[in-house]
């Protein structure tokens, strides 16, 4: 491994000495701490402790993140994740301070899945810290680990908290400054704005909605976290979920509609509808009721266009709507949506509508057109 005339046979060689287990990590570590050996070769010593999985390997390469080449940080932090010692927890956040980008990234990457030791403690403690990129990357970490974002997964092995430390407002604010901070990294920016959509509020809909604008590189994360911010408040709303109830469009459900009218570019306009197609059944009857109003072929397509993307939270409300519904071309249309969802019951149904309610092929295929189109950024 030392000599290896190649990364791949560096690789290799690491996955072989790691697999000898224990045993391997007092040589290997001497490998990893020798400043005169290659970064290849040192690089696949960290590699070969991180295969041991034995936890003697964590303190060498601990030791390893503190200096030397950044190949080999990067190795040392995928090492110490695929040992998961949580003893490595501090030496682990403090190299979202590295001094060198690709480290700091690495280290956010393996953090993201890391629950050992006080993580969250020592993530929460680098909010208010003058490195501000190192601040911005603690916050969308935290919003990462917070229940709603680690959904069955935390559930399932009880770590799940009541007081999060990712929801609280220091992280929300930090995570809303980033996403509004034009001179901010473009790719942190965009972390922080999907972030947003596990720890965002109602408020976080002011710093969102400016970035869903034409020309915006912002526009598919923040109509798409907009959304979630949507769904998951409506989720608290037992009206959503109640059939027969009127229900209200939400502020994030009103903000994409406006934007779904005021767009004068149909990008952005598929934008805004995949936005809404987020946000599972809260939408659905102010859709319809849009539909209603038109009988603009275009708008309608649409319409339905949006509700097909929406899916099966969209299928009752829809067949509900239909039923009642006095136009024969907005029957046509909601049908056509139907088909499109494809959801077995709607299918059966409109298999025994009178010919001249079933969807025709000219608006499945319009329905379909806007489908396809908002799939791209769902």
């Amino acid at each position: 491994m030392r000599t290896a005339p190649s990364d791949e046979v560096a690789r290799w060689a690491a996955v072989a000495l790691g697999r000898i287990g224990p045993t391997a990590v007092e040589p290997t570590a001497a490998l990893l701490a020798d400043g005169d050996a290659s970064v290849r070769a040192r690089s696949a010593a960290a590699r070969a402790l991180g295969v041991t999985g034995s936890k003697q390997a964590t303190l060498p390469l601990t030791k390893a993140l503190q200096g030397g080449s950044p190949e080999v940080r990067e190795a040392a932090i995928r090492a110490i994740s695929a040992i998961g010692d949580a003893a490595a927890t501090d030496a682990l956040v403090a190299t979202l301070g590295d001094d060198v980008r690709q480290v700091r990234e690495t280290a956010m990457d393996h953090l993201i899945d890391w629950r050992l030791g006080d993580v969250d403690g020592k993530l929460s403690a680098l909010l208010q810290s003058a490195d501000h990129d190192a601040a911005r990357r603690a916050a969308i970490i935290l919003a990462e680990h917070t229940p709603q974002a680690s959904g069955e997964l935390i559930r399932e092995v009880g770590a799940s908290q009541e007081d999060s430390p990712g929801d609280s407002d220091s992280v929300r604010e930090r995570l809303e400054r980033t996403a509004a901070d034009a001179g901010t990294d473009r790719e942190i920016r965009l972390m922080a704005i999907a972030a947003l959509r596990w720890v965002g509020t109602e408020n976080s809909l002011d710093t969102l909605a400016p970035l869903v604008s034409l020309g915006s590189d912002y526009a598919p994360a923040a109509s798409r976290t907009i959304g979630q911010i949507g769904r998951r408040i409506s989720g608290d709303d037992l009206d959503t979920h109640r059939p027969g109830v009127e229900v209200q469009p939400s502020r994030a459900t009103n903000l994409l509609l406006g934007v779904l009218d005021t767009a004068t570019d149909d990008d952005l306009r598929i934008i805004a509808g995949a936005g809404l197609s987020y946000m599972g059944a809260q939408p659905v009857q102010a859709l319809i009721e849009r539909l209603r109003r038109t009988s603009d072929p275009q708008q309608r397509a649409w319409l339905a266009g949006i509700l097909a993307a929406i899916g099966k939270p969209a299928v009752d409300p829809i067949l509900d709507a239909r039923g009642r519904a006095e136009d024969r071309n907005l029957r046509v249309w909601l049908a056509s949506s139907l088909t499109i969802i494809g959801d077995a019951k709607a299918l059966d149904l409109i298999k025994q509508l009178p010919r001249d309610e079933q969807p025709t092929p000219e608006t499945t295929e319009a329905t379909r057109e806007i489908f396809i189109r908002i799939q791209q950024y769902v």
